[in-house]
C-alpha cells in the first residue's frame, strides 16, 4: 500500500500563512454567502483570484458525488506566497489536499475534465518535473487556474508558476520551515472550528508590506522576532471573523 501524501509537504517554505479547513464545503458557503467582510475583500485582486478558484472547486464538488468523497473528512490547505512572477505587490494562493491512494490520478482527471468542459473551460496540459500540470481557462471571462494530481496530492493555483514550485517542493522531500515550531502549533489546533490559520513570522513582513504604508514598513522587522508560528482557530460569523489560538517562540535572545 502507498502511504497517503501529506498535503503540507506540497506547500513551498515561503508561505506567509496557511489556512486549513476540515469542512471545506460548509465553511466556504458560510464565508462566501453570509460573511460581509469577505464580500468587501474580494475587491483585492489576488483575493478575487482566490475567490474565483474556490467557486470553481466548489462547483466541481457540488456537481459530482464521487468528487465529494475526495473532499469529505480531508483537510484542504490554502497557503499565501509572494508572487512568483516578479510582482512585489501581490501574493498568490496555493490550494492543496491529500487524496486516498485507492483513487489514481487518471480517475480523478477523468472526473474533472467533463465538468470543466460543461463549465465552458478549455484545458491544456504540460509535463513538469514528472507531474502533468493542467491549465484551464474560461474563454469568455479569460479566467482560470492550473492544477495537478501528483503523488496522491491535488495541487491548484491561479498562478501556474506556483503549482510548478509546489511540484518541485514535493519532489525535493523537504518540509516546511521551522518544522518543529510548526508541529507545535499544529498540535494545538482546534478540530471543531470552521478553519485554522498558521502564521509564519519569517515571511510575515513580506505580506505586511503589500498592505501597509511605507511609513509603517520600519516596524516590519519587529514581526520576524515576535515568534516563529502562530495557530488561530477561526469561527465565521455574518459580520465578524473570530480568532483564538497560540503562538510558539524559541528561547532565544529575540
Amino acid at each position: 500500500k502507498r502511504p497517503v501524501g501529506n498535503a503540507l509537504n506540497a506547500i513551498p517554505p515561503n508561505a506567509a500563512y496557511i489556512i486549513e479547513s476540515r469542512y471545506t464545503h460548509e465553511t466556504w458557503k458560510k464565508i462566501s454567502e453570509t460573511n460581509l467582510m469577505w464580500e468587501a475583500l474580494t475587491g483585492v485582486r489576488f483575493i478575487k483570484a482566490l475567490n474565483e478558484t474556490m467557486l470553481l472547486l466548489d462547483s466541481l464538488y457540488s456537481s459530482h458525488p464521487e468528487l465529494q468523497q475526495l473532499f469529505n473528512q480531508r483537510s484542504l490547505f490554502i497557503s499565501a506566497h509572494p508572487s512568483v512572477d516578479g510582482n512585489n505587490n501581490s501574493f498568490n494562493f496555493l490550494i492543496s489536499f491529500s487524496l486516498t491512494p485507492a483513487v489514481n490520478d487518471e480517475q480523478i482527471i477523468g472526473l474533472i475534465n467533463p465538468i470543466l468542459h460543461n463549465l465552458n473551460m478549455t484545458t491544456t496540459s504540460k509535463v513538469y518535473d514528472d507531474a502533468i500540470v493542467y491549465t484551464t481557462v474560461n474563454t469568455p471571462m479569460r479566467s482560470g487556474f492550473s492544477f495537478t494530481v501528483y503523488r496522491d496530492l491535488f495541487i491548484a493555483s491561479s498562478n501556474l508558476l506556483l503549482v510548478e514550485d509546489a511540484v518541485r517542493h514535493v519532489n525535493s522531500g523537504t518540509t516546511a520551515p521551522n518544522p518543529y515550531a510548526l508541529q507545535k502549533v499544529l498540535a494545538s489546533a482546534g478540530e471543531k472550528t470552521d478553519a485554522n490559520i498558521y502564521i509564519n513570522y519569517s515571511m510575515l513582513p513580506a505580506l505586511a508590506s503589500v498592505y501597509v504604508r511605507p511609513l509603517a514598513e520600519n516596524y516590519n522587522a519587529v514581526l520576524k522576532n515576535f515568534g516563529q508560528w502562530t495557530e488561530l482557530d477561526i469561527n465565521v460569523k455574518p459580520n465578524a471573523l473570530m480568532f483564538n489560538g497560540f503562538t510558539y517562540a524559541t528561547d532565544s535572545v529575540n
